[in-house]
């Protein structure tokens, strides 16, 4: 065995833990790997392909096919023998071929059937480790020979790289795979140009339109483009994970866990304390200084809806503020760059039109573009991957914003969203980065189609979403007496502030945008009042009820007429309702009331709060404010 790591140590290969008596890593193989080989004295480990700079043909003998005599009969087809290389007999009888090279995908009985190819993105089980007391054994301890061209070629043929056309949709009669294959490296080739899920499948659909049906009582279906879509999404992330750098990390000899190379603890005595800064804090005059914060800086916020509640369009809308320095909060009156990463919108067709109505300076907006030789632009975002990068963008553009839509999207493909576990140890690496920065992320989610009495629980996913960010808004729809519908914005959780923050409606207005092929209609959010209902009461349908209509008219009537003879002092209006109200309402009721009546709230020379209503001529400036506004995105300073 000494001589053994004496081998693998003198190779210089990437290696990682493995479980014992299995081929399965015991750690997260692309994260947490060494070069050194003193631990591994009888354990079972991986090589990492790719990082190693090796390209393995595995050669597998099932269901009656010697994957063996398959790759000679390959060999033979080019005229050559069978390279001589370093090779290890595993433990069911089959083999691997070492070669060394570079840029190789991995494939799957596609050069030739039970012919594998293990290559950038790919391990191996080395030699020594054992399954079942049958260990992976040095069969021929040569040099690893450098991958033959021929053979490199047959490969390129054959395994998972894209398409040659750039933007081919074209069913290939001639092309090796069969349909599934064709299908599933077309939509690899659509997501490395960068293409959004919507145009992937509609190019997909064109494709199997195109093809012969071979399975009529079995056709393709969206769960077949799903396959592909995730497939396609996976194997960028693969390769994107070999550019990473080894993690800062190393693996114990008791082989049982990975942990830092170093703990330390500091004092709270040595900790700068600093107050909460918000980004968006919508505090009323007379009011403690952030009592109204509702996305602070730092932090990872989530707004979630239904489709078609205008998720985006208020990503977009601030965004806009953001940009423009508007944005009721520390960032006021300072511009700031907004980051936006979305992979279900086209860019040039929905997000730029979008931001552009919404009055964004365009110049501080940023999208990911990253050049993929002549065929367009790409960018696939992974937190776990790509922080340190992000870092770097967000001190050298001035970011004050990321926008994520959805959240899920920069998420490794393989990451169980419905386990807490996993959604933890995707979102806290960039909870933490965000925490040092002067910068906040907004992230998109969708709610589930089954209704909960929580609104929390309706976020899709697991219940770590909520848990793990700092503030979350809900979007929801309202409707009136007469049948219409209002739309209803509200802060649902607020770990670093308050929860009873008062709700907005809002609305979509349309406006026109110049594009070079022509003009657009892109809607635009629009705020257009206080809400008397929030969207988590508006979940459970208190909103509906008899009595808490009745209830609201009934402190709005009391309200109105306690405030009638001018300002009151909030403590004044407390022990009034107190001593009259019984149980007529009650005091959320009269909170309801203050907003449908817009009651101002401002303090007096003793620095106590004071209530009054508005007078006639303030509510219709406010009412023509809102009708007029169309040159830019509302704040909230008028309501």
């Amino acid at each position: 065995m000494n001589d053994l790591i004496q081998d693998v140590r003198d190779k210089g290969w990437t290696l990682f833990p493995v479980k014992p008596n299995s081929k399965t890593p015991l750690v997260r193989w692309r994260e947490h790997q060494s070069t050194d080989a003193d631990w591994i004295n009888g354990r079972n480990y991986g090589i990492d392909c790719g990082r190693s700079g090796l390209v393995v043909v595995d050669l597998d003998t099932k269901n009656g096919i010697d994957g063996a005599e398959k790759f000679r009969e390959l060999c033979e087809r080019y005229s050559k023998r069978v390279p001589k290389t370093f090779r290890v007999k595993t433990p069911s009888g089959g083999t691997h071929l070492y070669f060394s090279g570079t840029g190789i995908s991995n494939s799957a009985k596609m050069v030739a059937p039970n012919v594998d190819i293990r290559g950038d993105g790919g391990y191996v089980v080395g030699p020594g480790s054992q399954i079942d007391g049958a260990r992976y054994e040095i069969e021929d301890d040569l040099d690893v020979m450098p991958l033959p061209d021929w053979l490199a070629d047959a490969i390129s043929k054959y395994s998972y790289e894209p398409l040659g056309s750039p933007v081919s949709h074209v069913w290939e009669p001639s092309a090796p795979g069969g349909q599934d294959d064709q299908l599933s490296r077309a939509v690899f080739t659509w997501r490395l140009q960068g293409k959004p899920k919507a145009e992937c499948k509609g190019l997909w659909a064109q494709m199997v339109s195109e093809m012969p049906l071979e399975r009529p009582s079995d056709p393709w279906t969206d769960a077949d483009f799903e396959r592909h879509f995730r497939g396609a999404d996976r194997k960028i992330s693969a390769k994107e994970a070999q550019e990473a750098p080894l993690s800062n990390a190393f693996v114990t000899h008791d082989f049982d866990l990975v942990v830092p190379k170093k703990l330390e603890l500091t004092p709270l005595s040595d900790i700068s304390f600093r107050k909460v800064e918000w980004a968006w804090d919508t505090t009323a005059d007379g009011e403690y200084e952030g009592t109204g914060g509702r996305f602070p800086i730092g932090t990872i916020c989530i707004g979630a809806g239904r489709p078609g509640a205008g998720k985006g369009q208020f990503a977009a809308w601030i965004g806009a503020q953001v940009s423009n320095g508007t944005l009721p909060g520390c960032f006021f009156g300072k511009p700031k760059g907004v980051i936006i990463y979305s992979t279900e919108d086209s860019t040039a067709m929905t997000i730029g039109p979008r931001f552009k109505a919404a009055g964004a300076d365009l110049d501080k907006v940023y999208v990911f573009t990253r050049p993929v030789e002549e065929t367009g632009n790409f960018a696939v975002l992974r937190i776990r991957d790509d922080l340190p990068e992000l870092a770097r963008l967000i001190k050298d553009k001035d970011i004050g914003l990321i926008i994520l839509d959805p959240l899920i999207s920069v998420m490794d493909g393989r990451t169980d969203v419905n386990s807490e576990t996993a959604v933890r140890s995707e979102l806290e690496p960039l909870q933490n980065l965000l925490e040092g920065l002067e910068c906040f992320a907004f992230g998109i989610m969708h709610f589930r189609k089954a209704k909960d009495e929580d609104i929390l629980n309706m976020v899709s996913g697991s219940g770590a979403f909520p848990r793990v960010v700092r503030s979350m808004i809900a979007f929801a729809l309202q409707k009136d007496d007469e049948g219409g519908t209002s739309r209803v914005i509200s802060t649902i959780k607020n770990n670093l502030g308050r929860t009873d923050l008062p709700s907005y409606t809002y609305d979509f207005q349309t406006m026109p945008v110049h594009t070079s092929t022509g003009l657009a209609h892109v809607s635009k959010l629009v705020f257009t009042g206080e809400s008397a209902w929030s969207a988590e009461e508006i979940n459970e349908g208190k909103h509906l009820t008899e009595t808490a209509k009745t209830s609201v008219g009934r402190a709005c009537d009391w309200l109105e007429m306690v405030l009638s003879d001018g300002p009151v002092a909030i403590a004044d209006v407390k022990a009034k309702f107190s001593d009259e109200s019984s149980s007529a309402f009650s005091w959320t009721s009269i909170e309801r009331a203050k907003r449908k009546l817009r009651v101002t709230v401002s303090k007096d020379f003793g620095g106590k709060g004071k209530w009054s209503l508005p007078d006639v001529d303030e509510i219709d400036e406010i009412d023509e404010i809102d009708e007029i506004d169309s040159q830019g995105a509302s704040n909230f300073v008028t309501f």
